[in-house]
């Protein structure tokens, strides 16, 4: 403000003096200027990636600071830079501040996503249409004022004094809001800032306008910070919720894919069992007046053990795990597949073992019609012992045997030949059943043409349980009760 020292006459050493600062003043205003932008660009950024129109508001302001009040400002001091209490100046930095102070009263006062972005981008408009409008018709008075607009020392320190307690009264309410919004927080000192710096300005001295523009661009250095770190914390939230949005996307499609696979092996299974109804009931229907008691007796235990089955499919998540006799399991299940018209002897002797006897029986049911698709017309042996601490249930046919490489092929889900008529769904199904209770399946090798065998084993009930008297089932083929066989799907 007291360029007037540094006209006319000689320089000297204070007049040097003076010329240095005031050097130094203008090239504070312009890093501030230049900070305040970068700060507003910033937050404008941060608006546009989360969408809070608090960042818009705040990016508003510093845009309006850095790239119109101070540069008018200074426009204007250049202006009138040989009257020391020019009213233009006065006025153009009162007003474009006032304008500034108003835009970040908005951003404290309005709620995170109260504005939308055409409401945020009406609002910078406007700001900066006051501005500039104010600015032009206020230097048309001043060009075309006869003597230019002056006034007195009052003004220039009741003026920068009101902007101080508008920027400490913006502070305040920051601070206040800070308590529960941490971004608020980061702002009240910022304010309180601008406002010390208003209040260097009214003695009017070089010395002093040097200060405020000092602390001007401190702030401005600090608002470029916090903005930029905003930003980060913004876009890592944005990368976060992107991350969370994708695992959700990821955990959907597994629970629809789990969904779907458990739809496909509930319909496997129950489609095996109603192959075999439809098949007792189509037999004792067509023959039943040329069958014997004896066969019409079977089939009506085959479609009875085929309902079970059934309801096993339905209710199994409510059964619990238990020692069960093997044998009397699988010569239940075996029986009824001997009704059906399938070939199948059994030998073992009863033995205990510990797991769900309908997953048991599901497991079994799924390798005897994978033996009935792949080696049809084969006789099974089906042979039920104890080995150390397992119970295992091996079913041997005489067919065409497993080619594969690797064995455990066969157990993969949909793994099965190109000319394979089944789903590749039975074996699976069964490894999936007999793991969950702690048992297995596995094939045993074979040259081509020597036929396939599989064990299934679960683990053996504890020694101490109760069991039954040991029984020998001697080797025996029940003839089919009907003149043809039941297809079956694996």
């Amino acid at each position: 403000m007291l360029s007037e020292h540094m006209a006319g006459g000689p320089m000297s050493h204070d007049s040097w003096g003076l010329g240095a600062v005031s050097s130094l003043v203008g090239a504070g205003r312009a890093v501030a200027c230049a900070l305040f932008l970068g700060a507003g660009v910033l937050r404008i950024a941060r608006w546009r990636i989360a969408g809070d129109a608090r960042s818009g508001l705040l990016g508003t302001a510093l845009l309006l600071l850095g790239g119109v009040c101070l540069p008018l400002t200074n426009v204007a001091r250049s202006v009138s830079a040989d009257r020391p209490h020019s009213l233009f100046v006065l006025l153009t930095h009162s007003t474009t501040m006032t304008i500034v102070m108003l835009v970040a009263a908005a951003a404290l006062v309005g709620t995170a996503r109260s504005a939308q972005r055409p409401v945020v981008a009406g609002l910078v408009l406007r700001s900066v249409t006051a501005a500039v409008g104010g600015f032009a018709a206020l230097l048309s008075v001043e060009i075309w004022a006869r003597p230019p607009l002056a006034t007195g020392p009052v003004p220039h320190v009741l003026a920068p004094s009101a902007l101080a307690i508008g920027w400490l009264a913006l502070g305040m309410v920051a601070a206040r809001r800070g308590r529960s919004e941490p971004w608020a927080a980061r702002l009240a000192p910022l304010l309180v800032w601008m406002g010390a710096a208003e209040a260097l300005r009214m003695p009017g001295l070089l010395v002093w306008t040097a200060l405020a523009t000092a602390v001007t661009a401190s702030v401005a250095a600090l608002s470029a910070y916090c903005s930029l770190q905003d930003l980060m914390e913004a876009t890592t939230s944005e990368d976060g919720d992107v991350r969370s949005l994708s695992n959700a996307l990821t955990e959907a499609r597994a629970v629809v894919s789990a969904h779907r696979e458990w739809r496909e092996e509930m319909a496997h299974d129950a489609r095996n069992a109603l192959a075999g109804l439809r098949g007792a009931l189509h037999t004792l229907e067509r023959y039943g007046g040329r069958l014997d008691q004896t066969a019409v007796d079977r089939l009506r235990a085959a479609a009875i053990e085929e309902l079970g089955h059934l309801e096993h499919l339905i209710v199994r998540d409510d059964r619990r795990p238990g020692a069960f006799d093997v044998l009397e399991v699988v010569t239940t299940l075996v029986e009824t597949r001997r009704a059906l018209g399938a070939r199948i002897d059994v030998t073992g002797s009863t033995v205990l073992a510990h797991g769900d006897t309908g997953d048991l029986a599901t497991a079994l049911r799924n390798v005897l019609v994978n033996a009935e698709i792949h080696a049809p017309g084969s006789p099974v042996q089906v042979h039920v012992a104890r080995r150390a601490d397992r119970v295992v249930v091996s079913v041997a046919d005489q067919g065409p045997g497993v080619t594969a490489a690797d064995p455990t092929e066969v157990f993969r889900r949909g793994g099965r030949a190109d000319s394979s008529p089944g789903s590749g769904l039975g074996l699976y199904l069964a490894r999936t059943l007999l793991d969950g209770q702690g048992g297995g399946i596995a094939l045993r090798r074979a040259e081509a043409g020597d036929g396939a065998t599989f064990d299934l084993w679960l683990p053996a009930a504890p020694w101490d349980e109760p069991a039954p008297a040991p029984v020998i089932v001697r080797r025996h083929r029940v003839p089919a009760a009907a003149p043809s066989r039941i297809g079956a799907t694996s």
